[in-house]
């Protein structure tokens, strides 16, 4: 009896659900109190050192510390309200963290809706105001300083506008406008930073060359800068999806040279490389030469392999791996070629490849002494488009419906069937689980509105909902 009048009592709360959720908000109000301290002694040692002050709310915007901030302390008040509430079953608290928490859902998704539906005047806008108002902070802040650098250096950009690196002119320390009166002359003058620079780190992997931008805004055309007309940046040109495959930026197709290569664990190509030796290559995988099954000195997952044979001495060079291959283009001779690595790092084989109706490779250039190999690949595989693997012309969201209409259409098949046999069932009564699909959609109008009831107050009654 005491049982059930425990069931009936409508303030009855879950013991387990309770502390689900004043544990997870609890932990949500920790780390907002961590954001918010963080971004508060951020703030105050970059005003200490820097003097730094809001002077827009751009300023406030790319501020780091004062994101921090502002973060911390949304995420502290819908903690605080969520734990509280659970913790004392308040239903007050409970309402302002579900107005909370669909507030910021409703937020978020305006404004994702916005900037798609408007999303050439919120690049335009973005655009202005990177140019007028984090470009020429860039020296002032270092929080600033850090963000640029991130962006352009993971965009592999320089500047937002169609000027590109010329962009960096409107910063007063590194303007180069001959027709504009010095603000500040600056050692940096005419340059830009080293995150506009397509290869900073070429001292050291872990050396960024702070002057690899020097002087540059004084040129015309600087291929080794993000963002400039000419380039040597093959990401630029054609996208790698493969070791033997990439796709051309313009659209005019792709070069793969999946149907050049062996996959027998075989070289597609041998050929002779000088009076000595020989070389033999495979794009797309890799295969294994070696004088015999236990003999160390071989070729081992091989793209490019040098090799002699003789009674006396044979030799088994790995001049590249396959999994190395990297998509690279020469300017000079207008090419694309594929860029191999051999195993200690030491030899590079560059394969160019040319568009022709013959599958041929020859010999270009060996160096030795420069540990280098150039080959010439030719075929119509090297075209744009010559050898592109077809696609289906469904899109993954076609699939998806296929496979839905399908599962559908062989669960209504069979529950049919079965209560056909089974039930001997005629007319409506063949549809498998015909109850359960009649009251759905009153099951989704009651799931909802038992969702929002804490929002209508006593002008619905879902104690059988809340018994559950």
């Amino acid at each position: 009896m005491a049982n059930r009048n425990h069931v009936e009592d409508d303030s009855y709360v879950s013991p387990l659900l309770k502390y689900t959720v004043f544990i997870s908000n609890f932990v949500v109000w920790l780390v907002g109190a961590a954001l918010a301290g963080i971004g508060i002694w951020a703030y105050i040692e970059k005003t200490h050192f820097n003097h730094a002050q809001i002077e827009n709310i751009y300023d406030a915007i790319f501020d780091i510390s004062l994101i921090f901030i502002i973060l911390g302390i949304i995420i502290f008040i819908l903690g605080l309200t969520g734990y509280i509430g659970a913790l004392r079953e308040n239903i007050c608290l409970l309402k302002c963290f579900n107005i909370l928490l669909g507030g910021i859902f409703l937020f978020l998704f305006g404004a994702s809706v916005a900037a798609f539906l408007l999303k050439d005047k919120f690049i335009g806008k973005l655009t202005s105001i990177f140019q007028e108002n984090v470009i020429p902070k860039y020296t002032e802040d270092d929080d600033t300083k850090s963000l640029v650098n991130w962006i352009q250096e993971q965009l592999k950009c320089c500047g937002v506008g169609e000027a590109g690196y010329k962009d960096w002119n409107k910063n007063e320390y590194f303007n180069c406008t001959g027709n504009e009166k010095r603000v500040v002359h600056a050692i940096v003058e005419c340059s830009v930073p080293y995150s506009c620079c397509k290869h900073p780190d070429d001292i050291s992997e872990h050396l960024k060359n702070q002057k690899c931008g020097s002087r540059v805004l004084l040129l015309d055309e600087v291929p080794a800068m993000r963002g400039a007309d000419a380039s040597d940046d093959v990401e630029e040109l054609c996208q790698q999806l493969g070791p033997c495959k990439c796709r051309m930026a313009n659209e005019t197709g792709e070069i793969n040279l999946k149907n050049v290569a062996f996959f027998n664990g075989k070289p597609r190509f041998v050929i002779a490389l000088n009076q000595t030796f020989s070389v033999a290559y495979n794009p797309c995988v890799g295969f294994t030469l070696a004088p015999g099954p236990d003999v160390s000195d071989k070729c081992k997952d091989a793209a490019v392999c040098v090799f002699k044979v003789s009674d006396k001495n044979s030799s088994y060079r790995n001049r590249g791996q396959s999994k190395s291959a990297k998509f690279q283009f020469d300017q000079e001779s207008s090419k694309f070629f594929i860029s191999y690595t051999s195993p200690d790092q030491l030899f590079k084989t560059h394969v160019y490849l040319q568009c022709s109706p013959v599958d041929q490779l020859s010999v270009i250039k060996s160096r030795e002494a420069n540990q280098s190999l150039s080959l010439l690949l030719q075929s119509v595989c090297a075209c744009p488009g010559g050898c592109t693997t077809p696609h289906s012309s469904f899109s993954p969201g076609s699939y998806i419906v296929i496979v839905f209409f399908s599962i559908l259409f062989i669960y209504l098949s069979l529950g049919i069937l079965y209560k056909r046999i089974v039930y001997s069932a005629e007319g409506t009564e063949l549809v498998p689980n015909r109850e359960g699909w009649a009251s759905f959609f009153t099951l989704v109008k009651d799931g909802y509105l038992f969702f929002i009831s804490p929002c209508l107050g006593n002008t619905i009654d879902y104690r059988y909902y809340q018994r559950l």
